[in-house]
């Protein structure tokens, strides 16, 4: 649409959209999602806390409980504040400042006293998480081309969670052996990938539809062209306006009109999906460690073939998930999940073996079509504007 023969910035984006990924646009998907191979990292890191330090520190259930819970209530508080932050001033400056956040309270979680200063540095690692997930997912969706941004925003990301998470189980299965220290160093490795992934970040631009909306036409026009659109393209918009109004976030408008259900549609889903993730996530190795009674080194051990799984699944889902319909796909899945989760409720403790196998196809199922699937539905269908708050709902 061109409205006093300026062109609109929704025509130059629905352009953007057909552009092949070149390599720039490609690394910018791979290095944000390696926050959420932090993510995983991080997670499947206190999974192997929670057998490892409740005989150490002798914990009741209740404080075991509390140090798995913890990160979560952090992420809770990070994802509705820090989302919203995130659509307001910009998805880089975000997903800069979380990093730092998260490299510095590893190195502290690996050099506490006791349980209860953990659980506190716990709770403050959430919040950089919760900050990172809906501005990096927010980010990926603004930049993927739309016949492939299930690819792109569901299952790359989804993928760096599961190999973070399959690192982690590796660490721990062979740094167990050194004994009661072990825990400290595989917390300290956060730190160092951390690092890693800020270093690698801080070369990547500004999300060019975050800035259109905001008004910064002509720095979101560079970027664009970084990302792909040749010369060609911009001559056919080369009266685009340097500055437009930028669009207000409010964040009640995520309650509201249409808004208002798919905010409740996409909380449902996610809700119930983070009720049954952790079978396959936090929970795996404990249910193996004291439910199928194996020892704490198998329990790792079988928790590194679960994120192996998961990354077939995945590798399967990069190739052919945007080809079906994602409503199809998601009841699909749900029904298998909940198969799973009835025998690993039901006849989990009397048959160890199908408990073992009951988890692995859990996990196959959720990481290669459910959780990508979540992840994308919560910035797909939110505009630019009430992108990363509606993911962070």
């Amino acid at each position: 649409m061109v409205v006093n023969n300026i062109p609109q910035t929704d025509d130059i984006l629905h352009q953007f959209d057909t552009v092949k990924v070149n390599k720039r646009r490609r690394n910018a998907f791979i290095i944000i999602s390696m926050g959420e191979l932090l993510d995983g990292f991080d997670i499947l890191v206190i999974a192997g806390a929670l057998i490892v330090l409740t005989p150490l520190f002798k914990l009741s259930t209740l404080v075991t409980s509390t140090l798995g819970a913890i990160t979560f209530i952090g992420a809770f508080l990070g994802m509705i504040v820090l989302g919203n932050l995130s659509d307001r001033i910009g998805r880089r400056e975000i997903f800069l400042i979380d990093l730092l956040v998260f490299g510095g309270l590893a190195i502290v979680s690996a050099l506490v006293y006791n349980v209860y200063e953990l659980i506190l540095v716990r709770f403050f690692i959430g919040i950089a998480i919760g900050a990172d997930v809906p501005t990096s997912m927010a980010y990926l969706s603004e930049i993927s081309p739309k016949t492939s941004r299930l690819r792109w925003g569901g299952v790359l990301p989804n993928f760096m969670w599961a190999l973070g998470a399959f690192l982690a189980s590796l660490a721990w299965y062979f740094l167990i052996p050194i004994g009661a220290l072990a825990w400290r160093w595989v917390f300290g490795i956060g730190a160092v990938v951390a690092l890693v992934v800020w270093i690698a970040r801080r070369y990547v631009p500004e999300s060019p539809r975050w800035l259109m909306a905001h008004g910064k036409n002509t720095e979101a026009q560079k970027i664009l062209e970084s990302f792909g659109m040749n010369i060609a393209d911009f001559e056919k918009n080369k009266n685009i306006q340097k500055q437009s109004i930028p669009i207000k976030t409010k964040y009640s408008e995520l309650f509201k009109g249409t808004y208002g259900f798919v905010t409740l549609a996409v909380v449902l889903l996610v809700l119930f999906n983070g009720i049954a993730g952790p079978i396959s996530t936090l929970l795996s190795s404990y249910l193996l460690r004291y439910v199928g009674l194996i020892s704490i080194r198998g329990s790792l051990l079988y928790s590194v073939y679960i994120w192996t799984s998961a990354l077939v699944g995945l590798i399967f889902a990069f190739f052919v998930m945007d080809k079906f319909s994602r409503r199809k796909l998601g009841i699909i899945a749900g029904i298998i999940q909940g198969i799973f989760a009835i025998i690993i409720a039901f006849y989990g403790a009397t048959f160890p073996i199908l408990l073992l196998i009951s988890i692995i196809g859990f996990s196959f199922i959720n990481w290669a079509i459910a959780i990508p699937l979540m992840w994308l539905w919560g910035t797909e269908l939110f505009p630019t504007n009430l992108r990363a708050s509606g993911q962070g709902i």
